[in-house]
């Protein structure tokens, strides 16, 4: 049977809501009530394609855009830096591991600090500088033992540039999340169970690490930083210090100044140039690539970072493309008008159907208000709630019942039920931060439940001869102790009876 063109819509909704199952079942039960019409799979594809709940939970492959990588210049230029944990502190006190690479030698600097305070990281820094000169660019994350007043003033003054990575976004520096964890991968091997002692053998990784031939220049990190091969280990205590008789005049100095700038490092950016080029390649190989940009004004969805159970959503929005940032990021507003407090990239964006391509920002029909709490519900099941809201600088006066649709976010849904079950528990309940209700025994319940279990695999014999049996106070007898207490009362009963 073919369904006039006005009644198909219906159709595919009506299987649709029936477990918001995927494309395959809807045209398996349309087609099994012997309905079909043509183009019936990409009717489905339109239809699916506009619902939220789907959209918000189901994975789908997102695009990225062709990639851009960094080509260091020289040595000391443009370094990254990041902090890795073992989630273990040393004896000495450590807890965090700061990895400074430098990218165009790849050498490695390791350093084991008790925190990851806004002195220390500065101390560290400073450290390193003094060592090995002042970088022009210091990249690093969001974090804020990077983003604070202290460092923003160090490097003002040192005049680097300081550029900060996405938020939420790991490739986007993703040398230094490399070799964090490389860092950690080396010491995990050699730590043999003497977990807490892990920072003396850091000065050991770095060594090796900066031994290892680096896949970017095919030279090892210590050659290219210093421009000479590291000494093997061996025994030099009978070698002569003065085996090369040449002398070291200012002229051979420049001459192999001149050799370094002139033919190596530039035989080394060539290098490093190609072997971005291939990874480049493979990228464009194994991934979804947009060449062009998603106009502004569309409408979007982005991966829920936040997320923190199962029954979040991986997907949250709508949100509308206000503008471009100049490393290609897009600038989101939500449906109240106001910026998002980060810019996303490509691979987070979820891109909806066209249902609004107008470039201008002007307010539509649609009454955005903030939601204060949410008082009350109604409704037999959570397909059906009505919630009572009460609106932000809004009288009680004011106070509507909403669909749960009509909330763009969920949040205020999950604490209001979270709320209801505090109170109506016979408990004293704290609420919890991520709105999970399965209550987690503290340490005295731990105990308690311990030392019951243990008292119920230590019970005596009863003494079968007695005519009671002394139960302890507070004990709560056991099903073993109620059992042999009938049993010797019956007894009991049967001598008393042939008496």
């Amino acid at each position: 049977m073919v369904p006039p063109p006005d009644q198909r819509c219906a159709i595919i909704e009506r299987h649709h809501l029936k477990g918001h199952f995927g494309i395959n079942a809807i045209e398996s039960a349309i087609r099994d009530e012997h309905i079909y019409w043509v183009n019936l799979r990409k009717d489905i594809i339109e239809v699916i394609g506009e619902c939220l709940t789907c959209l918000a939970f189901n994975w789908s492959k997102t695009g990225y855009h062709p990639p851009k990588q960094i080509l260091p210049t020289a040595p000391g230029h443009h370094a990254v830096c990041d902090l890795g944990t073992l989630n273990i502190t040393s004896d000495a006190g450590n807890n965090f591991i700061m990895v400074y690479v430098d990218l165009f030698t790849r050498f490695t600097i390791l350093r084991a600090l008790p925190d990851k305070e806004a002195s220390t990281i500065a101390n560290e820094l400073k450290s390193i500088f003094a060592l090995f000169g002042v970088v022009k660019v210091l990249q690093t994350d969001r974090g804020l033992e990077f983003t604070n007043q202290l460092v923003a003033q160090m490097t003002q003054q040192l005049g680097i540039d300081h550029r900060l990575s996405l938020a939420y976004t790991p490739n986007s520096n993703g040398t230094n999340e490399s070799f964090v964890h490389i860092t950690k991968r080396t010491l995990i091997k050699k730590l043999q169970g003497a977990k807490q002692q892990w920072d003396t053998l850091l000065d050991a990784t770095q060594l090796e690490m900066n031994l290892k031939v680096s896949r970017l220049h095919h030279s090892t990190p210590f050659a290219v930083m210093f421009n000479r091969r590291a000494n093997d280990f061996e025994n030099y205590t009978n070698v002569d210090p003065n085996w090369d008789n040449s002398v070291i005049t200012p002229e051979l100095v420049s001459a192999q100044y001149h050799k370094v700038n002139e033919f190596l490092i530039p035989a080394l950016s060539k290098r490093i140039q190609l072997t971005q080029e291939k990874d480049n390649a493979r990228f464009l190989k194994h991934h979804h690539i947009i060449h062009k940009k998603f106009p502004i004004g569309r409408q979007v969805m982005i991966r829920n970072v936040m997320k923190t159970g199962k029954t979040d959503p991986n997907f949250i929005g709508a949100f509308t493309i206000r503008n471009y940032t100049t490393n290609g990021s897009y600038v989101l507003v939500n449906q109240a008008n106001n910026l998002l407090s980060r810019d996303d990239p490509t691979s987070h964006i979820k891109l909806l159907k066209v249902n609004s391509t107008t470039t201008d920002f002007e307010e539509d029909d649609t009454d955005f208000q903030e939601v204060q709490s949410i008082i009350n519900h109604k409704g037999t099941n959570p397909t059906n709630y009505m919630y009572l809201v009460r609106w932000k600088d809004q009288s009680d006066e004011e106070d509507t019942w909403e669909p749960a649709h009509h909330f763009p976010d969920k949040l205020h849904i999950e604490r209001y039920w979270a709320r209801r079950q505090a109170i109506t528990s016979s408990r004293t309940i704290r609420l919890p931060q991520t709105v999970n209700m399965r209550h987690i025994p503290n340490r005295q319940e731990r105990y308690d439940h311990k030392r019951a279990r243990n008292n119920a695999h230590h019970i005596t014999n009863v003494d079968h001869s007695t005519s009671t049996q002394a139960i302890p106070i507070n004990h709560t007898t056991t099903r073993q102790e109620r059992y042999n207490l009938h049993k010797s009362r019956r007894h009991q009963r049967r001598a008393a009876n042939n008496s």
